[in-house]
């Protein structure tokens, strides 16, 4: 499913939306699992690179016109609390 990702930590550290830190792409989101736990896994939907991986997410808000998912991610050698701000993505639809 395409999304329009919102990744609202950085190596752990909260981004400042107000500040324009926070970072929206557009995506393929799937969820799968690797190594007996959930995960969210964001490719890119020009080339599929792989823009993040989310272990572990778990759903924490729902509003209007969007959902708010937290886990963890890698940062080099360690795990970090990861959040994403997902919002459905309708061709031809502003934003």
């Amino acid at each position: 499913m395409k999304i329009l990702l919102s990744l609202r930590r950085l190596n752990g550290k909260r981004l400042a939306s107000d500040r324009g830190d926070v970072r929206h792409r557009l995506v393929d989101f799937r969820l799968t699992a690797a190594d007996g736990y959930r995960v969210a896994r964001a490719q890119c939907c020009v080339g599929g690179s792989e823009v993040a991986v989310l272990w572990e997410p778990t759903l924490v808000r729902v509003d209007s016109v969007s959902l708010l998912f937290q886990g963890f991610e890698k940062a080099g050698e360690q795990t970090v609390v990861q959040e994403w701000v997902v919002k459905p993505y309708i061709a031809g639809a502003r934003p």
